[in-house]
């Protein structure tokens, strides 16, 4: 049957049809990206999304005239609705040479977002339009909705103004680690700032102890460098109140992990015994006295790696090796089971399996003093089950990680098995987007994404968790000197372990937050969020 016979048999004619597929279109396309907002899944440009509104809205007699403006609202509609998704939302002077983690963060973004789920939703929107144009009045309903996106719009400004005013008061930390920030906010006193800081941090180092007392208490140390976990992430994937929170000693409040990315966020932990460096710097010699595997194996702490991967993407395991004193030997995967299908195609194993290892050989030793680093990346953006092509989400591989760490705390305290665990992320998975990068992207270091959930439990004292939290600004040298002290107190030999405990971290060394990422800085100066590219000047971030 020809389509002039479709129109035909309902009473239609060819350009009836097509004035009312125009009109349903554009009905379509507007309740799509209402609903699409509602659901947090795209922006909507107020303004720009109401001048569209109103040029669809005009008439032309002549059909060439007709076409030509057609043709332009639909290039028109196409860049906004561009513009309102968070593709858009990439700094404009953003480099052009963009890494394999950051073309894969885009990738996985389209694929989130261009789904066949999508197409369909849209596609029956369409269909419904369509089907009851003649009993809604599609206008009417477009224009409300209109109205109560502003008042919405209207409401968040308010409550997001009060937020800012609420951060301003605290975000500046007083410390006399921490150099004051004076002068106005330009990007020649930003750039004093960063330049001073490292200048200092140069100058910054823990001595670890000369030798263990003879009365020591032997005890273990795992750092668990957790990828893809900022204290955000936990907040928008709704695991704040998991019970294993509640399993730690000490909670720090305010952590940066400094960098955004796995390698540089592993490599700072490792060689935490010295103050913050400049990535270029880090990553151009080697530094023992930084290093605090290999301080401590110094001392007699022997040091072990386990990992949930093999650690060859990106050279990871090997370039800590070279420049971070990390241990070529590691746990064998082979006696490890599968888990996930990373998001380069290489295996990740189950972490309750790698908890239960590591307490497996601490029970054999019993009282070895031992340091252990472990790597997970089970929360890495794009891992899938094992023979499932879908990524699986991120609620749920937290909620299965969280609950292997509480595991592996129960398990150390039921076996009277010493240990100090380090929970200690390399940096965050970025899930929260804003205006400047997309949900998923760390080319710039944010706050969002480097401030860290770093908690540590004393296992094996027979006691229940202090739930201390600590307060202030504080990074790697914290948990260095931390481990020293800890060391020289004797701690598991302590008469008074709470005690002791709440005196080191009263003198914990204190570093101003500024994060570094391969192309960017960023940091709050004076109150307000600041990044720069590198080898450009310094400028107002705006989430």
């Amino acid at each position: 049957m020809k389509l002039s016979e479709i129109f035909n048999r309902y009473g239609l004619s060819n350009t009836v049809e097509f004035k009312f597929s125009i009109s349903v279109f554009v009905s379509a396309y507007f309740i799509y990206k209402f609903i699409m907002y509602f659901c947090t899944l795209m922006n909507f440009s107020l303004i720009n999304n109401l001048i569209l509104f109103a040029l669809c809205t005009a008439k032309f007699k002549k059909p060439i005239v007709s076409a030509i403006y057609r043709t332009l609202i639909f290039v028109l509609a196409v860049t906004i609705f561009y513009m309102d998704t968070h593709f858009s939302e990439l700094p404009s002077n953003q480099l052009p040479l963009f890494s394999l983690e950051y073309l894969s963060s885009v990738y996985d973004y389209t694929q989130s977002f261009f789904t066949l789920n999508n197409i369909a939703y849209f596609i029956g929107i369409l269909g419904l339009v369509f089907f009851t144009k003649d009993i809604f009045h599609y206008q009417t309903i477009i224009t409300t909705l209109f109205i109560c996106v502003a008042v919405m719009m209207f409401n968040e400004n308010i409550i997001a103004n009060d937020l800012i005013k609420s951060e301003q008061k605290i975000s500046v930390v007083k410390s006399s680690d921490i150099l004051e920030q004076t002068g106005e906010k330009t990007s020649e006193n930003i750039e004093n700032y960063l330049t001073t800081f490292l200048k200092q941090e140069k100058d910054r180092i823990v001595q670890m102890p000369a030798a263990i007392q003879k009365d020591f208490v032997p005890f273990n140390i795992v750092l668990v460098n957790i990828c893809s976990m900022a204290t955000d992430d936990i907040v928008i994937a709704k695991q704040t109140n998991h019970s294993v929170f509640s399993k730690f000693d000490i909670k720090f409040n305010n952590f940066s992990s400094v960098a955004s990315y796995s390698t540089p966020g592993s490599m700072r932990l490792l060689r935490a015994n010295c103050g913050q460096e400049n990535e270029a710097t880090m990553y151009s010699q080697r530094r023992p006295e930084c290093e605090l595997l290999t301080t401590l194996d110094k001392i007699g702490f022997s040091s072990e790696v386990y990992m949930d991967h093999d650690g060859v993407y990106g050279d990871y395991h090997k370039t800590l090796h070279d420049i971070a004193g990390l241990p070529e030997n590691k746990y064998p995967l082979n006696k490890l089971s599968p888990k996930y299908t990373a998001y380069d195609g290489s295996v990740i194993y189950s972490d309750r399996d790698l908890f239960n290892a590591y307490i497996l050989n601490l029970d054999l030793r019993k009282t070895t003093n031992n340091i252990s680093f472990m790597n997970i990346l089970s929360l890495h953006d794009g891992n899938k089950k094992l023979g499932q092509r879908v990524s699986l989400s991120y609620e749920t591989r937290i909620k299965t990680l969280l609950d292997d760490i509480e595991f592996l705390l129960d398990e150390l305290d039921k076996r009277d098995l010493k240990s100090v665990v380090v929970m200690i992320p390399e940096h965050g998975a970025a899930l929260r987007g804003d205006k400047m990068q997309i949900s998923k992207l760390r080319e710039i270091p944010t706050d969002t994404i480097t401030k860290i959930p770093v908690m540590i439990r004393f296992t094996g004292t027979g006691k229940k968790p202090i739930n201390m939290d600590v307060n202030g600004s504080f990074s790697y040298l914290a948990v260095s000197s931390l481990i020293k002290e800890i060391i020289d107190n004797n701690i598991y030999g302590s008469q008074d372990i709470k005690s002791t405990i709440k005196q080191i971290v009263s003198t914990l060394p204190q570093t101003a937050h500024i994060n570094e990422s391969t192309n960017a800085f960023f940091m709050n100066f004076q109150s307000d969020d600041f990044y720069k590219l590198k080898g450009e000047s310094w400028n107002p971030y705006i989430k």
